[in-house]
């Protein structure tokens, strides 16, 4: 019953709206490869950020739910996920939640594949990266929390080297953190400083779709351009069989006259 009225409640508190998810199609997850604390927030006074260790978070990345992708980009990605946040909005506490908007800018998350795609030109190694607004909670006192951003509520634009969101209306993101140490708790303006693990889903409705290889284009383009020839060739000799039948009709006229 806490949670259902932390639901019905929090986002009038965070200035969101409450968006109905099931419409959505997961099409990304991750996990980390070690399993270790590997995100860091940091209560610094005056703001708070959020961020992976330097170099990275280590992941198994996954796409899932999208039609034709490249043989290579299917199944586990080995990648390394770098998020960075800062925020100067207050965290507040509420029927024992502890929740840290993230919604004075534009956060980002870029998942950044370990070697390039073998698609393209051979550089590609954006799996995906967003630009977001969003909230964490957690349990107050808890070792567990949340951090999610949904539109419209919140911004969310996602962008990749390999799949298109140009059709996408809605999309989502919801990071889950676990061993967090010490324990979520508030301190002062902002959360206490603490360290976690962390896993996640991204979602759009529609799913998005795969971006067709450059040689793929390239060979459209051809078959394109070969019907275009074929049909000009067509009304080339169409057009050359009615200058005949007229110039023959002119003939018979002659004749005749």
């Amino acid at each position: 019953m806490r949670r259902f009225l932390l639901g019905l409640i929090l986002p009038g508190l965070l200035g969101t709206t409450t968006i109905a998810e099931s419409s959505t199609v997961t099409f990304a997850q991750f996990d980390e490869k070690l399993g270790g604390q590997d995100f860091v927030y940091t209560n610094n006074g005056a703001n708070a950020t959020f961020n992976t260790i330097g170099g990275g978070s280590a992941i198994n990345f996954t796409f899932q739910n999208i039609a034709n992708l490249a043989a290579d980009l299917t199944g586990t990605q080995n990648a390394h996920l770098t998020l960075t946040m800062t925020t100067t909005t207050s965290a507040s506490s509420f029927s024992g939640f502890d929740v840290q908007p993230f919604t004075s800018q534009t956060e980002t998350l870029a998942i950044i594949r370990d070697t390039a795609a073998a698609e393209g030109n051979g550089a590609r190694t954006n799996l995906l990266s967003a630009s977001f607004t969003g909230s964490f909670n957690g349990s107050d006192l808890g070792s567990s929390g949340n951090l999610s951003g949904t539109t419209p509520g919140n911004t969310v634009v996602f962008s990749s080297d390999f799949v298109s969101f140009t059709a996408t209306t809605q999309r989502n993101l919801a990071l889950s953190f676990s061993s967090i140490n010490p324990d979520v708790e508030l301190s002062g303006s902002f959360l206490k400083s603490f360290n976690a693990a962390g896993s996640g889903t991204f979602a759009s409705n529609p799913a998005p779709t795969s971006i067709p290889e450059p040689s793929s284009l390239i060979l459209i383009g051809a078959a394109a351009g070969c019907a275009g020839f074929v049909a000009r060739a067509r009304r080339g000799r169409a057009g050359k069989g009615l200058d005949r039948s007229g110039e023959t009709a002119a003939g018979n006229g002659t004749a005749l006259l």
